[in-house]
């Protein structure tokens, strides 16, 4: 890695419990550090100092939890997609037909649930759920559609036929572009940030799969950047938060099948999270990195003495501050600007992006 002039670091937390054989996945984390866990086939919310089970049966994915605590996700028994308030869960059933099936995969901060469910026809189809109500997403074609992101501003994007596409807040449907020398060719986003940034993956002219960011130009239109791999020919990003920091994983070797989660920041690139770990990180291997919250830490799945295990990732730095490279640029003009500052009667406080 080249140097970029200042050092990430990350503390791992093990949420694994004694077990004679553990098997689990830290999916969802939000900004205080709570986590939804997938741990031994039962669905558990990590509430900063235990697990605690959401549910008696087994067979449960906790897709996302959001800043208020609440879980979204599905039970295999049943088939449906649910919502966890912290109190209750709630079934969020499906769309029509005979095949009643659902999976809810992601929940912003006014509880609103997004997933695929099946229609009439029995077909998956994209869907947002809010207050007991299901509401169907438009589709870009024919075929299964699916929703897996959803941001505080009720933007959505997921996959329909086999493209990425886009939901604006009034529901209306964009495909987004695609890698390759016309533009077009499959791929799935997976997160949106409250930038409307989205990231993902699409096909390469090679037919790989690259993990990808899709971000606004100035005209208004989606364009399509692609992040690259860890070595080998295939790569996803399943999330991003409001500092730009992508999260996923990618293979390492080519042609070996062999993955790890990686972490990308605007500053330093795509990194190998395993890189970055310090010394409570000994004797782990991080496989994929799941989700990333916009206080910078990272819900993973990490193997360890042969055994999949949920953990949380800590940075040493918060990336809702600005980071130290852009700290130093900004000193450098400090001086320049101090004199205009102090004559202004009235300041007002911008953010930007490193």
């Amino acid at each position: 890695m080249a140097s970029t002039g200042f050092a990430l670091t990350f503390s791992l937390l093990d949420l694994s419990e004694p077990a004679d054989y553990p098997a689990g996945n830290a999916y969802g984390v939000n900004n205080a550090g709570e986590a939804s866990v997938r741990w031994l086939s039962y669905g558990y919310k990590w509430d900063g100092s235990q697990l605690v089970q959401i549910d008696s049966v087994r067979n449960v994915y906790e897709n996302s939890i959001n800043n208020l605590g609440h879980v979204a996700g599905y039970r295999q028994d049943t088939k449906y997609a649910t919502f966890y308030d912290g109190t209750q869960i709630v079934t969020i059933g499906n769309l029509g037909g005979s095949y009643m099936t659902s999976r809810a995969h992601d929940v912003n901060d006014s509880d609103v649930v997004v997933g695929k469910a099946t229609d009439k026809n029995n077909i998956f189809q994209g869907y947002w759920w809010q207050d007991g109500e299901i509401h169907a997403l438009s589709k870009w074609g024919g075929g299964h559609s699916g929703a897996y992101g959803v941001n505080d501003l009720n933007e959505m994007v997921g996959y329909s036929a086999t493209y990425p596409v886009y939901w604006n807040a009034s529901h209306s449907i964009e495909r987004l572009p695609g890698l390759g020398l016309t533009g077009g060719g499959d791929g799935t986003a997976y997160e949106i940030n409250n930038l409307g940034e989205a990231v993902g993956n699409a096909e390469t002219a090679e037919d790989f799969l690259h993990a990808v960011i899709w971000q606004r130009d100035q005209s208004g239109d989606f364009v399509i950047t692609d992040l690259g791999t860890l070595g080998g020919e295939d790569s996803r990003a399943y999330a991003i938060n409001d500092s730009g920091w992508i999260v996923g994983d990618s293979q390492i070797i080519s042609g070996s099948g062999v993955t790890q989660g990686f972490v990308y920041t605007p500053l330093i690139g795509m990194v190998n999270a395993n890189d970055l770990l310090d010394a409570s990180g000994s004797g782990y291997v991080i496989k994929y990195v799941h989700d990333v919250s916009d206080t910078g830490i990272l819900g993973a799945t990490a193997l360890k003495n042969g055994r999949y295990i949920p953990v949380l990732l800590t940075p040493d730095q918060n990336p809702m501050l600005p980071e130290p490279a852009s700290i130093v640029f900004m000193a450098s003009g400090l001086a320049a600007v101090a004199g205009y500052c102090l004559r202004r009667r009235a300041s007002r406080r911008t953010a930007s992006r490193s």
